[in-house]
């Protein structure tokens, strides 16, 4: 048990009636949730009136739940992103969806290092987009 460490939720998608979509709707309810809590904080930020430290709370809030949704859309597994890449993907590219499963995990670490002066500019442009 690590404090803080994010853990895939497991489902089933054969539980669904179709699998493939089924997986997709799973995958974007995360970031979904992390825009509406985004959305519900600037709209308390903007219509309750707090000090400063209430002001700078909120905005963390916010800046993290951006960068959390678009980090999830990453389409390296076990993001959320890979399940919506791998449903748009054709069967017969299964050796694209083989490779990234063998090499995800030097690809996120990568990413991780790397990647976040290309996202960090969308995070921001959400976080003005909603203050």
């Amino acid at each position: 048990f690590i404090i803080g460490w994010a853990k895939p939720v497991p489902f089933n998608p054969y539980n669904f009636k179709d699998p493939k979509w089924g997986a997709v709707w799973v995958a974007i309810a995360g970031p979904l949730t992390n825009i509406a809590i985004a959305v519900a904080s600037a709209i308390i930020i903007h219509t309750i009136p707090f000090g400063e430290a209430g002001i700078l709370f909120f905005t963390a809030v916010i800046i993290t739940n951006i960068a959390l949704a678009i980090f999830n859309l990453v389409p390296v597994p076990p993001l959320d992103g890979h399940h919506i890449l791998f449903a748009l993907i054709p069967d017969r590219f299964n050796h694209i969806k083989l490779a990234l499963r063998q090499y995800s995990f030097v690809i996120l670490i990568i990413f991780v290092l790397y990647g976040w002066k290309f996202i960090s500019p969308l995070i921001f442009w959400g976080y003005n987009l909603l203050v």
